[in-house]
């Protein structure tokens, strides 16, 4: 057992809590419940009005309706039954460890232990237990970038053309589903120039393509949320919750920290962490409380627990955003590790614009780099016994599920 690689250990892990997943979702048949409801009327509504404009505008939900129209095509083989529509986002999680996996294979530098650890972190048994939506947006963006490394690789130029084509409506399909993947077009020129060398003028009709079903989805909306959404949160808006983006770090550190706790180079930045755990734990601005659903059980303990996640949200955040600025530091320029690195800071700050609550969901859009960096960067050794650390990742993600199925 000594000589068993962390990677090793990442990878079958990933792939029995895949496995416990699926037979989650096909042995406990709850009925739908939570946001579940919500979404799935959509589906309804998709079938009555089709693609009229009526649709968008009765749309339910924070989410765009790419979800919906998918559960509706597909209605045919799930008739609406509970597990069967859970079951949906398992294959699309299935689809993601994929095609993360050819990501990883045409890259020069081996960035990820392996394609499995997607599956590991907790907010993923969430999003694919449940009939949510943000599983579907996920696997077109990594779509859209597998499509954009094969283009690269191709010599006739009517087939790159053809690749180029399928990235960009994906990524277009993907912020449809989910207004994250809009910072995308953002940081997309690092990725091209990563991947191609240089830049070209298809890079233009590219971003032309891929913000065009934003522009008309938002254009219809009069926003970046339906009509229904705005309404039902409007008294609850404000400008920017600063506070959701150092929760958003928080959480990243924290994963990253038992996915490879030596790539954070905690030794180096030891008594600043210990400052911004007590400060986070004196201050406690950030009011999160995590597992929200477990925590009416220990009400007597509920304040002091929100201090404590608060210090260790406040360090965590710390320790990942140091630990990626010494990277940066020490490693030579590459436009791939300023696109991923950058990916990941834009996830977490969007979940600054989403102002009337925070949810560990909002992260998704990040997950597929985080973890970034691992065998291409030397810290110092980390003891033995951490590289069992990722095992944990899948415990807090059962019971992340849990707490849903038996409390919502």
């Amino acid at each position: 057992m000594r000589n068993v690689s962390s990677t090793a250990i990442v990878s079958t892990a990933g792939k029995i809590a895949f496995v416990v997943i699926g037979v989650w979702i096909c042995v406990w048949q709850k009925p739908f419940f939570y946001d579940e409801y919500l979404y799935l009327s959509n589906v309804l509504s998709f079938i009555q009005l089709g693609w009229a404009t009526d649709f968008l505008m009765a749309y339910k939900g924070s989410a765009g309706p790419v979800y919906a129209v998918l559960q509706a095509y597909l209605l045919p083989i799930t008739d609406l039954t509970p597990w069967m529509v859970r079951l949906v986002n398992w294959v699309l999680l299935g689809c993601s460890v994929y095609l993360l996996h050819q990501l990883a294979s045409k890259e020069v530098k081996q960035y990820w232990h392996s394609p499995w650890q997607l599956v590991l972190f907790p907010m993923v048994w969430v999003v694919t237990g449940m009939a949510l939506t943000e599983m579907v947006s996920l696997t077109l963006f990594l779509v859209s970038l597998v499509a954009l490394y094969t283009s690269a690789r191709q010599r006739n130029i009517v087939r790159q053309m053809a690749w180029l084509l399928v990235s960009a409506v994906a990524m277009g399909l993907a912020i449809a589903g989910r207004q994250t993947y809009a910072l995308g077009l953002v940081v997309m020129p690092l990725l091209w120039r990563h991947v191609y060398g240089y830049f070209t003028w298809h890079l233009s009709w590219w971003l032309a393509l891929a913000a065009a079903p934003m522009a008309y989805l938002y254009g219809v909306w009069g926003g970046f949320t339906a009509p229904y959404d705005w309404q039902k949160y409007q008294s609850l808006q404000r400008a920017f919750a600063w506070q959701h983006v150092v929760i958003a770090f928080g959480y990243i550190g924290i994963l990253e920290a038992l996915l490879s706790p030596a790539i954070l180079q905690i030794n180096q930045t030891k008594w600043w962490l210990l400052v911004a755990a007590i400060l986070g734990f004196i201050w406690a601005p950030l009011a999160f409380t995590p597992l929200a659903s477990w925590m009416h059980t220990v009400q007597v303990w509920i304040d002091v627990v929100v201090r404590l996640v608060n210090g260790l949200l406040f360090a965590s955040a710390w320790m990942w955003l140091f630990s990626k600025a010494m990277y940066l530091r020490d490693n030579p320029f590459s436009y791939g590790t300023y696109f991923y690195i950058g990916w990941i800071l834009l996830a977490a700050i969007a979940c600054g614009a989403i102002t009337h609550q925070f949810s560990s969901r909002y992260l998704l859009a990040a997950l597929p780099f985080v973890g970034t960096f691992m065998h291409n960067h030397t810290p110092q050794e980390t003891a033995p016994w951490m590289r069992w650390l990722p095992l944990c990742l899948p415990l807090l993600g059962a019971i992340s599920l849990l707490g849903y199925y038996v409390f919502k």
